[in-house]
Formats: C-alpha cells, sequence, structure tokens
C-alpha cells in the first residue's frame, strides 16, 4: 500500500474537521430556526386560515372515507368537528369569539411511494436534520400548488389503508419552522375520532404550543387541564398537547376523541390567546 506524503495526511486531516464544522453550523442554524419560530405567535384577531392538503397511499383504492374525514359544512363531520372545537376553546379562554376559521383543502393527491422515516433524536442532530429535510421535501414535492393567498398553517393528511397501521403508527409529527404538520391517518371509521383529536394536537404545534406529556405521562402541572382541582384526580379532560387524562397517580387513559380534550392555561398562553405571567 502506498505511504501518504505529508501533504496528503495534511489534507485529509483539515478535510475532516471542514466537514464536521459544515454540519454544525448547519445544525446550530437549524436549532436557531426552530428556537425563532417558536417564539411567533399567532394574530388572532383576523381570519385564520388553516390550508389542509390531502395524500392517499399508493395502495388505497378507495376513498369515501377521506371525503367524509374533510368534510366542513357537516357540523358532526371530522373536519368541521375540529373547526367548532377550536372556536369554543379559544371562547372559553378569552371570552370572545374567534373572528373567522377557514380551511383552505386541496384536492386529494396519489402518490407513488410512501414518505422517508424521520430519523429518532437519538440518531443524533446531524442525522434528524437530514432525514427532517428529506421528509418536509417529499411532501412539499407532492403537494399542488397553493390556490389562495398567506395561510396560518398547512396540513398534510397523509390516508393510508388500515391494514398498513403498523408502518405508519406513531409518524405524525409538526415542525414549528415550517408551520407545517403532518398526519398519518387510516382508513378506519372506528378510529378517525381518535385521529381527528391528533390533527388537533399536530395543528397546535405550527400555531406555537409545545408538547405537555414526557413519556407516557402528562406533565404536571401544564398537562393537566385542572391542575389546581381538589382532590387533584380523575382530571375529567385530556390537555391537547398531552392527549391522556390522567385519572389516578401515575395512570392515565389515552383520548378517544376530541372530545376529551381541551386547551389548557399553559397551551393557551402558547398560542398567545392570553398574556403570560
Amino acid at each position: 500500500m502506498e505511504t501518504p506524503t505529508p501533504l496528503q495526511r495534511y489534507r485529509t486531516h483539515t478535510w475532516r474537521p471542514s466537514i464536521l464544522g459544515v454540519c454544525l453550523l448547519a445544525t446550530s442554524f437549524w436549532a436557531i430556526l426552530e428556537i425563532a419560530s417558536r417564539r411567533q405567535t399567532l394574530a388572532w384577531d383576523g381570519s385564520l386560515v388553516v390550508r389542509v392538503v390531502p395524500l392517499l397511499d399508493p395502495s388505497l383504492s378507495q376513498i369515501e372515507f377521506v371525503d367524509s374525514f374533510l368534510e366542513v359544512t357537516d357540523q358532526s363531520a371530522r373536519l368541521a368537528g375540529l373547526g367548532q372545537w377550536l372556536q369554543a376553546e379559544y371562547a372559553r379562554h378569552t371570552s370572545q369569539p374567534l373572528q373567522a376559521l377557514r380551511w383552505d383543502i386541496s384536492d386529494a393527491q396519489p402518490v407513488s411511494a410512501p414518505p422517508p422515516r424521520v430519523s429518532p433524536e437519538s440518531t443524533g442532530l446531524v442525522s434528524r436534520w437530514w432525514s427532517t429535510e428529506r421528509f418536509l421535501s417529499y411532501f412539499q414535492h407532492n403537494a399542488p400548488e397553493q390556490r389562495h393567498g398567506p395561510v396560518a398553517s398547512t396540513i398534510y393528511v397523509y390516508f393510508y389503508p388500515t391494514s398498513e397501521r403498523h408502518r405508519f403508527s406513531g409518524q405524525s409529527v409538526a415542525c414549528d419552522r415550517s408551520k407545517s404538520a403532518f398526519v398519518f391517518v387510516p382508513t378506519d371509521s372506528n378510529t378517525s375520532p381518535f385521529y381527528l383529536a391528533l390533527l388537533a394536537h399536530e395543528l397546535c404545534h405550527t400555531l406555537g404550543a409545545t408538547d405537555k406529556y414526557r413519556g407516557d405521562s402528562s406533565v404536571y402541572p401544564e398537562g393537566y387541564v385542572e391542575p389546581t382541582q381538589s382532590p387533584r384526580f380523575p382530571q375529567e379532560h385530556a390537555e391537547i398537547m398531552a392527549l391522556s387524562i390522567p385519572f389516578a397517580p401515575g395512570q392515565e387513559a389515552q383520548v378517544t376523541s376530541l372530545q376529551d380534550c381541551r386547551i389548557g392555561a399553559a397551551t393557551a398562553r402558547e398560542l398567545g390567546w392570553v398574556e403570560s405571567r
């Protein structure tokens, strides 16, 4: 094997730190953008427009469920129910009506391949940043052109057959930086009420809210709707950013529908509904 010259060794040793420096710089820039976006609050005194982009898994053959889930005129239907819930929670915290909430729903788009996965946090910042960028690019590439003006946030809803639940369970996520949410919904009418709650959870992320759970438990007091009630248990509702109802010390029940959920005081402050203490 040929022995490298001193110049070659110098170039190798200087090149590797350069790669590391670029990666660290990119990661730091990404982190700064994330922090800055979380400090932004939405102006709720005007019209709130939420764009919804439905995407259809390649193996999905029937879309009747998709049309029902995205219905916005029938108040008993899925997306319409989320709008009513958000308006009710806003009024409960502010004693004011939400001026206007409008859904900008794109035509459902079939895709040729499922989206890439986002790497878990345990893989490191660089790996997670790279996988997140690939994930975002996938949805932006498959989304149709935006038809209207600016929106408060964009929700990509990826519909897949119930038989594929093992592939997509736990993949729903939101990106503060792009004000986008990515919700994976099986075409199962029995579980659709839960996925509407999950969609509301991710939507709140795009509007400035943070998670209120750690592991499988709601964080006290931020993750409790009524943290000061006595006795503390059982709680009647779940905080939307926790998605589980504490009913006894160390015991919680996962929500089954949006009606199990409320927006707590901490989340209301993050959304800009009430002033921070």
